[in-house]
């Protein structure tokens, strides 16, 4: 895939776009199950939240809207977890990466996705094929209830809480930083703020990565891209 057309893609028209809804579904998703879990909620007193994790309340458009909502969100996530694979493939295996305290923003974001890349797309896949399935093919409801078990967690037995407070925080978090990115490269695109400095040392990890990058693709760095500019 080409590097510059998966960057555009990913950063400037699937993130940018979906963010808001991608941040809603993993703040609910993790309030909701936390509160019938651990806080002991009725179901009844936090349904509606349950219904906006997965656009229940915008029945007063249409009242299958909701299925355009999950589908929507969970297509944009998987795809974000495609292009974003390509981006990162070759980072986990870096002396230290995961393990290194990053900054806010770029390092965070690729630290995280290297983590969720695996469950946030499997959480996204099992949710909306569980509703279309439910809804669209009106199949019984204990022949796709194993796709909730997974979709929920519950294939840790006594994880499960651990399970979505690592998917629906890492999903805000992976949102927050990639939001981040995207407002500063705006903010910079119209001069309203400078380039932020880089110290020797981050210009380095930013040549290496496209070096990673290039080699995966196959596509030959100029002298002047593999050079680290003198400060």
């Amino acid at each position: 895939m080409n590097p510059a057309a998966n960057r555009w893609v990913h950063g400037s028209i699937v993130g940018p776009i979906i963010a808001p809804g991608l941040f809603l579904i993993g703040l609910t998703g993790v309030t909701y199950r936390w509160s019938r879990k651990v806080f002991g909620f009725e179901k009844e007193a936090v349904n509606w939240i349950l219904e906006t994790h997965h656009g229940g309340n915008l029945s007063w458009i249409h009242e299958e809207a909701f299925l355009f909502y999950s589908g929507i969100h969970s297509f944009a996530l998987l795809t974000l977890a495609f292009t974003g694979y390509f981006m990162i493939r070759n980072f986990p295996w870096r002396a230290g990466f995961l393990w290194k305290r990053p900054s806010f923003g770029r390092e965070m974001h690729q630290k995280l996705a290297s983590l969720l890349l695996f469950t946030l797309s499997l959480t996204a896949l099992t949710g909306i094929v569980f509703l279309w399935c439910r809804d669209v093919l009106k199949a019984s409801k204990e022949s796709i209830k194993w796709l909730m078990v997974i979709h929920q967690g519950k294939i840790f037995p006594g994880f499960e809480l651990v399970y979505t407070a690592f998917n629906g925080i890492g999903l805000m978090l992976l949102v927050s930083s990639g939001m981040w990115m995207w407002i500063q490269r705006t903010l910079i695109k119209f001069g309203w703020m400078k380039t932020p400095g880089r110290t020797r040392q981050q210009k380095a990890r930013v040549v290496e990565a496209d070096m990673e990058e290039s080699n995966a693709q196959n596509i030959p760095l100029t002298e002047s891209e593999s050079s680290e500019p003198q400060t």
